[in-house]
């Protein structure tokens, strides 16, 4: 974080500042009470020589009498620290309560390196001397501080709090030590009881504002490395870490002297990982000190929500909010179990005090960067927290406002007026509920924990593969892909301005654009399209997009045959029979008005109109062609990204050329996702989805759309990712809206997402979300998800249950090692080798050039390949260097351009040509691939179902449309059949309902199959092309 480093430094010098202190010399003569405000620390030799003559004149004519202080400080002049220390522990056994005496022997322990010695000494004389316990166990807390020790500094300034609650000092260092070493609750608790006796740092009002992430470097603490595990793993939760956060705490000396602090930490990351059994085992053993901080009850609410427990789950993360009342991942968590239970009223306030509590993070660390206009920050924070019930914060901002903007009126008197104002006018209750969110207090449930473990009642780990019989493992193939569009003709460059921008990119500039994999004009060869940029997204492009069309051995451009020149910005694609006459349509989605192309069947295409609301354009990312009402016809889903024309505002750059800001999608409006529907006399209406919903929801920044059949209801749901905020997943209920002007009912969608478990990360904080694979990653025959993230998150693997829900594989599949320095956009699932398992492809790419804050712009693509559900990384046979290359890739989009059963890949790309890879693997599996045909469903037969029975398996395959991230794939059903099973039938659902079977299918060949036909139309091509 760009503010740890400031910590870092406030820390140092509080210990700095208390080293100053020193300690007052007492000089115990004949009269006791006699005392001198003269510091005893010992200078340093003075390099005059008459000096040191003189000195040890007086030492040679003293040296048979008594020892003395003045003897000792002498030798120290002369810089012989033994002997001195030799007379000091002579004057101590004599009498061992003289304080200057003990400061000067312990300051002189300290100077040979004895720190050891010395804090002993000041503690033992602290035990003594009760009159100068402050004075020496602030220094002692100050030297243990300086070894590292910072454990012992701690319990000295918890004797020093326990003499004196109030002591001002003792809670500012032993906050900031707390927060170094990351005990970051308890340190917020010392400054809490700061904050009300005196003015505050903006450092230690940003501890408060943000006390769910490390705010101290671990690498520039003095802290002794075995006293740092906290912080650590902090710090490796901050970078996605998990396992590694994990083991840190669990090799400390800290997790065997079960220190609370360290156990509750541990508990949610065991939580967050999904590894509830030893969650529940955690928590059995957990002390009950524990139940004070925050982490602990994050983690008591992720085993509950997981387990469907939703008003445990409430209670749980209302209290961990109550003690951190801007804990982030608390109040997200909190407002997701409100949601599931039905309350979306008080998970809406929720969701809002956690976005203000990102804001205010964001904030405060700006002013302690001195970012931006600080006092002006300052006077912001005062008032929002005031807003929300946590007055002391709001004054101690306010107090820095002053000193930002009018220094010379911020006394530090006036201040302390007015906390003793505050305190008395305070009205205690209203403040709880504005910290409450309008909540009731919490009460969490007692959950016998022991009696839970004992019973072996625990419930299966959520990231627990399928259980199904397993099939012999089969010898690892080695993919072999080859680079060949230019070979083939295959000649687009993408360009995302005129001319192109390859730096301090607008907002649209770093997206690049879709992919579109059909056979248009129905001559067995699939065709390509690929959207445009190249301009400003007001005026029409320069260029035009690029429809490729497959002439059996290569391609050829027909765009401007085809009539589908669009010269809009051009992002999201999708292909479909939108007007059911058996060709597939063409629909654009641009940055403005989109396109609808209506194949005419004869090769070209016609531009259409929808309705008035068509000619509203948006921001549209992503797009799909399905029936989505249950009316067996074809609607056109729409999915758009933000609503604010200052999208298009030039950066500024500071007299450095340094962009002051570079754009991201929430400091703009989002824009409404749409649907079109169909009706029965060809017309296509426009409705945004929100006001489709059963409920009130939110406009999203949606990116990646994925429609399909996911929960084998026999109706088709849509999933769509969102930028930084909530991934939605609609679904219809039974029930509709009725149409006001001609009376019919319109459908009624429900955002399930957060309810089944893929709104969030593993953290139950949104991410920043692109792309989406669907498929049976498990084998349990139901629908997963694999989405793509920004580079410092984690991919997600939702895996979704038997009773439709899901948990994130992420890191019990091993995708976690894969996905966290990437920042991904498309995503496919692939089955590169037809061994039957599905494989991944990725696009990586970061969004802008960090260089040489970051070591590369450039990341390469992925194929993770699925070795026993455990996902593993390889690099693919390739003379052409791709997979071997980095590159800006951006869409991608699954084909088997050539017919020869294995699957290729198509790539776009946001700075380099057009790619196809074609898939050249060298492979003993057999292949099968089926186009299904709807007649009673709709033509395309999106969410129609396919189990294919092996000898001891079942394999399930899906036809579904959106695709991910702007693309379309070939809509073909292709399975890989692994070389020592055999087919023996096929099942179909269709959407319709209607199910069919094929008993006893040939191999290594295309089929089609027809809705109600009783047989498979086999298509006989020329041979397959061979590889080029």
């Amino acid at each position: 974080m760009p503010h740890r480093n400031e910590s870092v430094a406030f820390v140092s010098a509080s210990i700095a500042a208390l080293l100053l202190l020193g300690i007052s010399g007492c000089n115990k003569t004949d009269r006791p009470d006699q005392r001198t405000t003269e510091r005893s620390r010992p200078t340093a030799a003075t390099t005059d020589s008459e000096a040191n003559i003189e000195v040890s004149e007086d030492i040679h004519s003293d040296a048979d009498s008594e020892p003395s202080l003045q003897h000792a400080q002498q030798l120290l002049a002369l810089g012989k620290s033994p002997e001195a220390l030799q007379e000091l522990h002579s004057l101590l056994l004599k009498d061992p309560d003289q304080l200057d005496v003990i400061a000067l022997t312990a300051q002189t322990e300290r100077s040979l390196g004895n720190m050891e010695s010395a804090i002993a000494l000041l503690d033992e004389s602290a035990a003594r001397l009760p009159e100068h316990e402050r004075t020496l166990l602030s220094n002692s807390a100050a030297w243990s501080a300086e070894t590292g020790n910072y454990h012992a500094a701690i319990k000295h300034y918890q004797k020093l709090l326990k003499a004196d609650p109030a002591d001002v000092m003792s809670l500012r260092s032993i906050a900031a030590l707390q927060n170094e070493i990351g005990h970051r609750f308890e340190a917020n608790e010392h400054l809490r009881r700061l904050m009300q006796l005196s003015p505050m740092t903006t450092v230690e009002l940003l501890c408060l504002v943000n006390p769910g992430q490390q705010i101290h470097d671990s690498q520039q603490s003095r802290a002794k490395p075995s006293q740092k595990a906290l912080s650590m793993a902090y710090e490796h939760l901050d970078e996605n870490q998990f396992q590694r956060a994990l083991g840190t705490l669990e090799d400390s000396p800290s997790f065997i002297a079960r220190v609370p602090a360290l156990l509750s930490l541990r508990t949610r990351i065991l939580a967050e990982m999904g590894r509830l059994d030893e969650v529940a085992i955690a928590l059995a053993d957990a002390p009950k000190q524990c139940q004070g901080f925050p982490d602990y009850w994050i983690g008591v609410g992720i085993w509950h929500h997981t387990n469907r427990e939703f008003d445990k789950a409430i209670q749980a993360f209302q209290r961990a909010v109550e003690l951190e009342p801007l804990h982030q991942t608390a109040l997200r968590r909190l407002a997701t179990a409100l949601q599931s239970d039905g309350s979306d009223e008080a998970a809406s306030r929720v969701n809002e005090r956690a976005q203000l509590a990102k804001d205010l993070s964001e904030l405060a660390a700006s002013t302690v960067n001195r970012q931006g206009n600080v006092g002006r920050s300052c006077q912001i924070l005062s008032q929002q927290l005031q807003r929300i019930g946590l007055p002391f914060q709001s004054l101690a901002w306010q107090f820095n406002a002053i000193a930002y903007t009018t220094p010379q009126q911020a006394r530090v008197d006036q201040h302390l007026a007015s906390l003793k104002h505050l305190k008395q006018s305070l009205n205690s209750l209203e403040t709880q509920l504005a910290q409450r969110i309008g909540l009731p207090l919490a009460n969490p449930f007692e959950t016998d924990w022991d009696s839970l473990v004992a019973s072996r009642e625990l419930v299966i780990e959520p990231n627990r593969i399928a259980e199904q019989k397993s099939r012999p493992s089969q010898q690892s193939i080695q993919p072999h892909f080859e680079s060949i569009a230019s070979r083939v003709g295959l000649i687009f460059q993408y360009r995302n301005a005129s001319p192109p921008v390859e730096k301090h990119f607008l907002l649209h500039q770093p997206l690049g654009s879709g992919l579109a994999c059909f056979d248009y004009d129905l001559d067995g060869n699939t065709d390509v399209y690929a959207a445009q940029g190249d301009g400003d997204a007001i005026e029409p492009g320069m260029s035009p997009n690029y429809l490729a069309r497959h002439l059996g051995h290569s391609f050829t451009d027909v765009t401007a045959f085809a009539k589908v020149d669009d010269r809009g910005y051009s992002m999201a694609l999708t292909t479909g029979d939108i007007n059911q006459d058996g060709f597939e349509d063409l629909v654009v989605g641009n940055m403005g008005r989109n396109s609808l192309f209506l194949n005419q069947g004869d090769g070209t295409f016609r531009s259409v109109s929808v309705d008035s609301s068509w000619e509203d354009g948006r921001y549209t990312t992503g797009l799909a062609i399905a029936d989505v009402t249950g009316d067996s016809l074809p609607d056109i889903i729409e999915i758009n990204y933000v609503d604010n024309k200052r999208i298009f505002d030039s950066i500024q750059f500071d007299s450095n050329g340094h962009p002051i800001r570079l754009p991201g999608p929430m400091q703009f409006s989002a824009a409404e996702d749409r649907v079109f529907l169909s009706h029965p006399a060809g017309s296509l209406e426009g409705q945004p989805i929100r006001k489709l919903a059963a409920s009130s929801t939110d406009a999203h920044r949606g990116m990646g759309l994925v429609v399909g059949d996911f929960d084998a209801d026999g109706d088709n749901e849509m999933f769509v990712a969102n930028d930084q905020t909530q991934n939605q997943l609609w679904d219809r209920t039974s029930a509709g809206l009725q149409n006001d002007t001609d009376k019919s009912l319109r459908p009624k969608f429900q955002d399930i997402g957060i309810l089944s478990g893929v709104a969030n990360g593993v953290t139950g904080q949104p991410l920043a979300s692109m792309g989406i694979a669907a498929g049976d990653f498990d084998g349990n025959q139901t629908l997963d998800f694999h989405v793509t993230n920004f580079d410092d998150e984690l991919s997600n693997l939702y895996l979704q249950q038997s009773d439709h829900l899901y948990s994130d594989g992420v890191f019990a599949t091993g995708l976690d090692q894969h996905s966290r320095t990437m920042l991904g956009f498309g995503t496919q699932t692939i089955d590169f080798e037809n061994d039957g398992d599905w494989d991944l492809v990725v696009a990586n790419g970061d969004i802008e050039d960090r260089r040489p804050t970051k070591p590369s712009f450039q990341m390469p693509t992925q194929l993770l390949v699925n070795q026993n559900q455990r996902w593993g990384s390889t690099t693919p046979e390739d003379s052409t260097g791709y997979f071997a290359g980095e590159h800006l890739a951006r869409s991608v989009a699954r084909l088997d351009w050539n017919r020869d059963g294995l699957t290729d890949l198509l790539v776009g790309d946001l700075m380099e040509p057009l790619t196809l890879l074609e898939n050249q693997t060298n492979s003993d599996h057999r292949w099968l691939q089926l186009k299904l045909i709807g007649t009673q469903t709709e033509r395309d037969a999106i969410g129609a179902r396919v189990h294919f029975h092996l000898d001891d398996t079942q394999l399930l395959r899906t036809v579904q449309t959106g695709d991910g991230y702007m693309s379309r794939n070939e809509n073909l059903i292709s399975i890989g059949i692994p070389a020592d099973q055999h087919l023996h039938r096929i099942d179909i659902v269709w959407p319709s309902g209607l199910h069919q079977s094929f008993d006893n299918v040939a191999t290594e060949r295309r089929g089609l199959i027809i809705e109600s036909q009783p047989q498979i139309h086999w298509l006989h091509f020329a041979p397959p092309i061979p590889n080029t």
